[in-house]
């Protein structure tokens, strides 16, 4: 009985030192684009990424938000648009083309504090693309596009949770 409870004590010990959280706060980078990329084409496209944040975390500082994107020339300034949004809130919205450059561009957009949550979260990209002045006309049209390069996603600045041992969580 008493091996059996000072091998149990030892074990304790030992997954209590390796379940302390570190002192320093670690990132996690969340990609938001499966693939090389991800094309949104027509005049009101918009694509929607679930996420989640394990729970034996906490949040430690604000996220940052890289969108690397690229968009059609021909799309009209005055009126072509792209919003980011945070579990339904809207963080940045910028004009298009002007903002996209041929080659693309790489913006950093501060998440503001509270969005994020621990569980499941939802980042949304939605444009409006026109290459006229008349919304029907661009329905088919093939040079309303913008696309989202690898590299987009959100970097996670966290600190792991001290874990207990809860044995009614095994079989």
């Amino acid at each position: 009985m008493r091996k059996v409870l000072a091998v149990a004590l030892v074990g304790a010990l030992i997954a209590a030192n390796a379940l302390a959280a570190p002192a320093d706060p670690s990132t996690a980078f969340i990609p938001l684009v499966k693939g090389a990329e991800l094309r949104l084409a027509g005049p009101l496209p918009s694509t929607e990424v679930f996420f989640q944040l394990p729970g034996h975390i906490a949040l430690a500082g604000p996220a940052r938000l890289t969108l690397r994107f690229r968009a059609s020339q021909l799309l009209l300034a005055s009126v072509s648009t792209a919003t980011v949004e945070i579990n339904g809130t809207p963080i940045r919205s910028i004009r298009l083309p002007s903002e996209a450059g041929e080659d693309g561009r790489t913006l950093e957009i501060t998440v503001p504090s509270g969005l994020l949550r621990i569980g499941w979260n939802t980042a949304r990209v939605h444009c409006l693309l026109l290459t006229t002045d008349v919304l029907c006309r661009d329905v088919d049209n093939p040079a309303c596009w913008f696309v989202l390069d690898k590299g987009t996603g959100i970097t996670v600045p966290y600190r792991r949770l001290e874990l207990f041992p809860e044995p009614g969580r095994f079989p």
